[in-house]
């Protein structure tokens, strides 16, 4: 298995023609062997998912990162929203600003 560790909506990549979508910038990925927990720390933190900026995660810390991207075309805005000391502190707590608009 593959994981990306630094998928944000740079590293995604809309064909025009097909629709098609393509990743890219795999300058951080890692093959993961599908038990052990990994522990250097990748990314942007605006899309990391708590447990790899604690430290220890597996492949589901690029699920984490589809989710905020997701998020992110649904309202338009960020998942955190403070500085940059402010949303490391958010995030590795996973305790996101949630939009207004989601109510």
């Amino acid at each position: 298995d593959i994981v990306h560790r630094d998928l944000k909506l740079e590293n995604i990549m809309f064909e025009t023609h097909g629709g098609g979508i393509k990743l890219i910038d795999f300058g951080f990925a890692a093959k993961w062997d599908g038990f052990t927990e990994m522990v250097l720390q990748w990314g942007t933190v605006d899309f990391s998912a708590p447990e790899l900026l604690r430290g220890a995660y597996t492949e589901k810390a690029d699920m984490w990162s589809m989710g905020v991207i997701t998020y992110m075309l649904l309202t338009g805005e960020f998942l955190y929203t403070d500085t940059e000391r402010d949303i490391l502190t958010q995030a590795k707590a996973g305790r996101p600003y949630l939009s207004e608009k989601l109510s």
